[in-house]
This record gives structure tokens, sequence and C-alpha cells, in this order.
């Protein structure tokens, strides 16, 4: 399993589809699974607000289901706020390796990403809380991301960490599929 995490605006769910996209390319059966999408809960539980144990049982669930039917891979994307949170999850997949990617963009780049999917380019999301958002709101999230985007550096989460800034999404999927074929072995590698 490969986790893409970040900060919001990064380009999880772009990056997470082309590498999906490339190992079924390649002949791997292979599952998708974006995080937001399994765990879209309003109100959150007040014992859970970011619904990670929501999204944990979730993903379980769903992983099992697409192994059963001949999946060997899985791509995920979403938050991964912490190494604590990924165990929450990796717990309740005994016997997946898992490699936890993080995503990186400087406060400029998640500030121009931002504004774009506030303008409503890239791929509709359901559920995104900036798609038409105005340019006061737009700049608040920005703000938040460069700030998730700090934090996330400072506590070093993750396996790896993949530089965006000025990237094509074809350019990062490349460096990702290095390092994993790299971390997991030629025998083990989803990719050829």
């Amino acid at each position: 399993m490969l986790w893409l995490s970040g900060a919001t605006a990064v380009g999880k769910s772009t990056v997470g589809y082309e590498v999906y996209s490339q190992v079924v390319r390649a002949g791997v059966p292979a599952a998708y699974v974006d995080l937001k999408q399994i765990g879209a809960l309003r109100p959150a539980a007040d014992d859970d607000p970011g619904r990670h144990h929501l999204k944990a049982h979730n993903l379980a669930a769903i992983w099992a289901g697409h192994r059963e039917a001949g999946a060997r891979f899985l791509v995920v994307s979403g938050d991964a706020d912490g190494d604590e949170t990924v165990r929450s999850y990796a717990d309740l997949l005994p016997g997946t390796a898992l490699t936890v990617c993080r995503l990186h963009a400087g406060p400029a780049a998640l500030a121009e990403r931002v504004a774009q999917r506030g303008g409503g380019h890239g791929p509709a999301i359901p559920g995104d809380g900036i798609r038409g958002l105005d340019a006061d709101g737009l700049h608040r999230i920005a703000e938040q991301a460069a700030r998730e985007a700090a934090a996330l550096d400072r506590a070093g989460a993750g396996d790896l960490r993949v530089d965006t800034d000025g990237r094509s999404v074809h350019d990062v999927v490349g460096q990702i599929r290095a390092l994993i074929g790299g971390q997991l072995g030629p025998s083990s590698s989803p990719f050829p």
C-alpha cells in the first residue's frame, strides 16, 4: 500500500490517481481510495474530529474486498498528520506493507493551487470545501495549508518526502516510482 499524504491542495488526489493509473497500466491489479471520500460524515463525532477512526475502519473493509477480488496494490490519498495516525490505520491492515509518501509544496505553490481549485480548475472533488470560496476564504485556506506543510516537515511525517513545487504530476510520479521501487525491491515493486 502506498499512502500519499501532505498539506491541503498539495496534490494528493491528483498524484495518487496517476500512480494508480500507472500501476494498472503496468498490469498489476490495483485499487485507489481517497480517504476524504470514505470519511464524509457531518458532523464529525466528538471523539473522532478528524474522522480517522471512521476512515481507518472503512479503509480496512474496502481493502479486504479489493484483495478478495484480486487487487495486489492499494494507492491511498489523504491526510496523515503524523506517525500515530498512520499506525492506527496500519493496525487494521495486517499483512499489508505500507509506505507513506508525503508530498510537499511551499507556501506560494500551495496558494496557487488553492486559488486554482477555488476557481473550479482541476477535477471536481465531491465535498471539496475550496471550490467556489471567495478571495478571503481562499487566502485563509492557503495560509492553513502552509502551516500544515511546515508542521508535517517539522514532524518528519511519512517514510518518503517528495517536493512538488514547479513539477508536473508525471515528474512527481516518476520520482515516487523510483523511490518506491527502491523501498520495495525489484521483486515486489508494482512498477516494471
